[in-house]
């Protein structure tokens, strides 16, 4: 999927050694718009989760403190 739409994307995994990563990257320069990039953590167990910056998780905790004071503002 990530070389269908272009992607470039990040795995991260633990190893033997530790924290490992694995990149690929799909996106093309025949593509006009900015490559996505998509970064997740696979767990042993199969299951994975998306990887954020530390910048956008400091963004989305002021977002969601806003959300919350004006949701018990109104209630």
């Amino acid at each position: 999927m990530a070389m269908l739409f272009n992607i470039d994307l990040k795995l991260y995994y633990i190893a033997e050694s530790g924290l490992s990563k694995e990149e690929f990257n799909f996106s093309t320069e025949e593509s006009k718009m900015k490559p996505k990039k998509v970064q997740l953590y696979i767990a042993p167990d199969g299951y994975f989760d998306t990887v954020y910056e530390k910048s956008f998780v400091k963004s989305a905790g002021i977002c969601q403190s806003l959300v919350l004071d004006v949701k018990n503002c109104c209630l």
